[in-house]
């Protein structure tokens, strides 16, 4: 069964899966004002990451489906 990842609702420039296992953060950014409604689902914030925005999460412990 398929398993979110992260779970990223713009609010900050750190971000998470549900359980906080998996985690990362922005730098050289900042949270701004979003598109809105989108077909994705109505975002009012945005993460701004401008000409040196980066973001880095790491994923260790992950298994692998190899079929």
């Amino acid at each position: 069964m398929a398993q979110l990842l992260l779970d990223y609702r713009f609010t900050a420039t750190d971000f998470a899966n549900p359980d906080d296992t998996f985690s990362g953060s922005f730098t050289n950014a900042a949270v701004t004002q979003g598109p809105g409604e989108t077909a994705l689902g109505a975002f009012d914030r945005a993460v701004d990451l401008g000409a040196t925005g980066k973001a880095q999460c790491r994923l260790g412990g992950l298994s692998f489906d190899d079929r």
